[in-house]
């Protein structure tokens, strides 16, 4: 790879690893509903900014609107919940561990749900030593009773599982415009998200600590 893709993937790499370190700060005095609902409210108003500043037209037919807001639904909204819920019972080294998994189900889904990402001796090979490495990981905490902090770990694996499903899924919407796409689905995912409000008791948002908000 050139240089200057070194220097976005560590970029990104530290963008995205770093989010696990802010979700465990969040916890501390915020519920995982209220931190997802917070995360897709402020990436779908921006994100919907960007497309209406370069005029990117948005689909026109319920179906897509529909299909869309599900990628949202799979590919935000509920693996975000599962993983910060998950983060309530594990550290961060772990939970950012697990969340490298996806490319494992990626594989496995790929091999039934794609017509041109089937598995290879090399990828087979790369899956079992994937699926080792997550017993390894996991098996510890099936040696105690089934109890809420012991099932951490699975919450991330739920999650990624369903990163690597919306992966899939996804591929459908590659002749779209991927701002428009990734605006569109993570206002579905706030959508889904809204009822709950419903369900939930409010913080009191007053007393939240500066590095909360932050």
């Amino acid at each position: 790879m050139a240089l200057k893709d070194w220097f976005w993937l560590i970029f990104l790499s530290v963008i995205w690893g770093s989010s696990f370190m802010f979700l465990k700060t969040a916890l501390i005095e915020l519920p995982p509903y209220f931190i997802v609902l917070f995360r897709l409210s402020i990436a779908s108003v921006f994100l919907l900014s960007v497309c209406r500043l370069r005029q990117l037209g948005f689909p026109v037919s319920a179906q897509a609107w529909f299909s869309l807001g599900f990628l949202g639904i799979i590919n935000t909204a509920a693996p975000f919940l599962a993983i910060t819920w998950a983060q309530q019972y594990i550290d961060t080294a772990t939970a950012s561990i697990l969340n490298a998994t996806s490319p494992i189900f990626v594989m496995i889904l790929a091999q039934f749900f794609t017509d041109d990402e089937k598995l290879s001796v090399n990828k087979i090979f790369g899956v079992l030593s994937g699926l080792a490495g997550i017993i390894v990981m996991v098996a510890p905490g099936l040696n105690n009773s089934f109890e809420l902090v012991n099932l951490g770990p699975f919450g991330v694996l739920c999650g990624t599982f369903m990163y690597a499903a919306a992966g899939i899924y996804a591929k459908r919407f590659r002749l779209l415009p991927s701002t428009m796409v990734s605006a569109v689905s993570l206002l579905g995912g706030l959508i889904f998200m809204l009822p709950g409000l419903l369900f939930v008791e409010i913080p009191a948002f007053s007393t939240l600590h500066l590095k909360t908000w932050l």
